[in-house]
């Protein structure tokens, strides 16, 4: 399911990617063997959205870091931001909506890093603590 540009999406980062000058680059970088950005729907879930996500996101047996971020984003806003970017060919969507919230980025490509993370960061909305879900 491709995700609507209403909607919005969380991102795992690391505790060092966060600063008082906000998201660093290095939260939207490819994850070893990663062929897109794994992110997480926010509104899959109707309450708890942080503390659910990070649920899920433990269940699937990989480690994380406490005192790391959720990184929420607007899908719409990101798209936007690509757009600026000449990046047009992405795709914002769910694995499997029927089950989990776990999906990815589609179509971004390595050697556009300095581009893509400049779009994807236009859609930042909030970084919440994992220590504080």
């Amino acid at each position: 399911m491709e995700l609507k540009d209403e909607y919005h999406y969380t991102r795992y980062c690391r505790p060092s990617f966060v600063d008082e000058l906000g998201v660093n680059y290095s939260a939207f970088e490819f994850k070893k063997d990663e062929e897109y950005l794994s992110i997480n729907w926010f509104e899959y879930f109707s309450d708890q959205h942080y503390k659910r996500i990070f649920t899920e996101m433990t269940a699937t047996g990989n480690k994380f870091n406490r005192k790391g971020y959720l990184l929420k984003l607007n899908v719409g806003l990101c798209r936007s931001g690509l757009k600026d970017e000449n990046i047009s060919s992405v795709s914002f969507r769910v694995h499997d909506e029927t089950t989990r919230s776990y999906g990815g980025i589609h179509g971004l490509e390595d050697e556009d890093f300095d581009e893509y993370t400049r779009g994807l960061k236009k859609g930042f909305v909030e970084a919440v603590s994992l220590s504080t879900v």
